[in-house]
């Protein structure tokens, strides 16, 4: 058991950057280092979680710029949402990409607003 304990702490110190290597060579409980660990790139992972979110949320579409590169770079963003298992349905994504239009898409908006059919998002 002791033996397994040490292998077990080896091998997760091995895997660790120089810089975390410093940090838990000091730690001999693999158990804590292990928690210690977790923790960590839990609390990152939910930084990343709600940055992402804001980012979505405070996407803006500008005039300056052609419109679907930043339909891309929108899509980007759902896709890094997606690998957090953040899942946006598709008429949401289209219902935002219709809402973060740029003022002089305003006549397309409204068309599309008052229609009584579901767009998709390769429609829109």
């Amino acid at each position: 058991m002791e033996e397994d304990e040490l292998i077990c702490r080896g091998h997760i110190l091995n895997a660790l950057s120089d810089r975390l290597y410093d940090l838990y060579t000091n730690t001999y409980s693999t158990r804590k280092i292990w928690e210690a660990l977790e923790n960590k790139y839990k609390a990152e992972e939910e930084g990343t979680k709600k940055f992402l979110i804001s980012q979505y949320i405070d996407f803006k579409f500008f005039d300056e710029k052609l419109l679907l590169p930043q339909i891309h770079e929108l899509q980007v963003i759902v896709n890094k949402l997606k690998v957090l298992k953040i899942e946006l349905p598709e008429a949401f994504q289209v219902g935002a990409i219709v809402a973060k239009l740029p003022s002089s898409w305003k006549g397309y908006r409204k068309r599309i607003l008052h229609k009584s059919e579901d767009y998709s998002l390769e429609e829109i």
